[in-house]
């Protein structure tokens, strides 16, 4: 331009594969060289078409054209992470972060994909690792917080990164969720794209099902760090839309919705294609978000988001049952606490079938004998139920009575009276770093879900709990057993009084009776 109005001039680059095809930006934003060096990502032999555009200080642009042909690269993986290091060094070398973003989203997209046929080596998790700290660092310089399209971009780079999650180690998932947390917490306020949330939530639905969320791997830390992520995406997505809108995302780990209500929708219910969701929000709990009365003003939309994802807290023999259920109020941008509330909000949580849990369900009875105070008899019940034969324990007697038995009684029949499972509403408590049911109800329950009442929001799911086991014995127990038959020496004590009873060991009984009050074990001869 020979217009010293029009500069400074920028220029972004990007590619088609098609002619009408959506224009795929290789930078985020207005870049300031006119020239720009990259890599693309894989695929097969395509001919694509390179654009180049420059702006004005106005942004009135002119544009040109170059047609490409891409072939698949065919290279190793130590070949690949050698060339990767190369141009990464460089890239790292100008301070460019969107150019490192680039280059990093177009080499993992080499390695990426869930081909699990593919032999997993360990340069290629090193690779992984090494992609993972460059765009951590490159974020560092594209300004996410200020910029959605870097956001975007980082996002993106973090997505196919994270394609597979077999091939991710545990330093690569925890930088990963870090950088979201990040990323999307501070993009929450602004709003997230439609786009960007789509490949937020396929991040997070690889990661759940990567090592660091293996069921019984629980890590409350890492736990609550992903829970908050998916909390700020809702917030995130809803940002900016009018009131009745709703926005969504589904993938196999995670379904999010989030509703911004108006008058005309608060009695709406809020809930997810799974059956998940609110079936009944109190004006109450729409005041304690700050949306106030419908009558006589204009009140604020009040958003809703509600969140079902794999049950980052649950772990083996806690009893939770189900996917984490996530309920959140909040205004533009931000989230409030509901707590305490007059009136209770209920929602419904699925869970799979549990025949246990059909109404008229007979758990049974089991027996078992206790022999000696050693053992501990485990039960097949459908809750695990023992008997610690050592120790004192109630038991039932046929008459209805209760009486206490211990190991002075064995052998001893014990019969178990199962105990039944009942479906119950849990939270978890961040204070106590458990489950809990406090403020919270059952309202209905079946086999396959369960109805809850809680005056509280936070992240719920569905629990059993089962009473404790009644123990039964069919004979009124002896003061012990009867010993082996033992010879013994005659005693002189007379024959006509009864016996005191079985004793629990042989006892040898001298001959003559001692007239000494402690007995010796064998009488010695009178000296001759």
């Amino acid at each position: 331009s020979d217009d010293v109005d029009d500069y400074p001039l920028t220029y972004t680059y990007g590619y088609r594969l098609v002619q009408d095809a959506a224009l795929t930006p290789l930078v985020a934003d207005q870049y300031a060289s006119a020239w720009f060096l990259t890599t693309l990502p894989q695929a097969p032999n395509v001919n694509i078409t390179c654009i180049g555009r420059v702006f004005d200080r106005y942004l009135s642009y002119a544009q040109g054209f170059t047609p490409v042909r891409v072939d698949a690269l065919e290279i190793s993986t130590e070949d690949l992470s050698a060339f990767a290091g190369d141009l990464l060094s460089a890239s790292a070398d100008t301070g460019d972060g969107e150019a490192a973003l680039s280059l990093v989203s177009n080499v993992a997209s080499v390695i990426g994909g869930t081909n699990t046929s593919r032999r997993r080596l360990s340069t290629e998790q090193e690779l992984i690792d090494d992609l993972m700290a460059h765009t951590i660092s490159a974020a560092s310089l594209v300004g996410t917080g200020s910029s959605a399209a870097a956001a975007s971009q980082v996002l993106s780079t973090v997505s196919t990164l994270t394609g597979d999650p077999d091939a991710l180690s545990e330093t690569s998932q925890a930088g990963a969720l870090g950088l979201l947390s990040d990323v999307v917490g501070g993009a929450a306020g602004s709003g997230i794209d439609a786009d960007t949330a789509a490949s937020t939530a396929a991040t997070v639905s690889s990661l759940l099902s990567a090592s660091l969320f293996a069921s019984g791997a629980a890590d409350t830390s890492i736990d609550g760090q992903m829970a908050g992520t998916v909390g700020a995406l809702a917030t995130g997505m809803i940002a900016g839309a009018y009131g009745g809108q709703n926005r969504s995302v589904v993938t196999d780990n995670l379904e999010l919705r989030a509703f911004r209500t108006d008058c005309g929708t608060r009695d709406a219910a809020f809930r997810l294609s799974s059956g998940t969701g609110v079936t009944d929000l109190p004006a109450s709990a729409l005041d304690a978000a700050g949306g106030g009365g419908c009558e006589g003003g204009a009140p604020a939309d009040v958003d809703v988001k509600v969140v079902r994802l794999k049950n980052v807290y649950a772990s083996e023999g806690d009893g939770a049952i189900s996917d984490l259920l996530q309920i959140e109020l909040g205004g533009e941008g931000t989230t409030v606490e509901v707590d305490n509330l007059a009136e209770p909000i209920v929602f419904d949580i699925p869970f799979d079938y549990d025949p246990t849990l059909e109404a008229g369900y007979d758990p049974g009875i089991r027996t078992g004998t206790c022999y000696n105070r050693s053992q501990v008899l485990s039960f097949d019940c459908d809750v695990p139920t023992t008997f610690d034969c050592g120790e004192p324990r109630v038991v039932t007697l046929p008459d209805g009575s209760t009486t206490t038995v211990t190991s002075a009684n064995l052998p001893l029949e014990i019969t178990v009276s199962c105990p039944a499972k009942t479906a119950a509403c849990s939270f978890w408590d961040n204070a106590t770093t458990s489950w809990s049911s406090d403020g919270c109800a059952v309202v209905a329950s079946t086999a396959s879900g369960v109805t809850c009442a809680c005056r509280h929001l936070t992240d719920f799911a569905a629990s059993t709990t089962a009473a404790n086991a009644d123990y039964f014995v069919d004979f009124q127990p002896s003061p012990g057993p009867t010993p082996a038959p033992t010879t013994v020496q005659p005693s002189l004590a007379p024959t006509s009084m009864p016996s005191p009873g079985p004793t629990t060991r042989p006892t040898w009984v001298p001959w003559p009776a001692p007239t000494t009050a402690r007995p010796t074990p064998r009488p010695s001869p009178a000296p001759t």
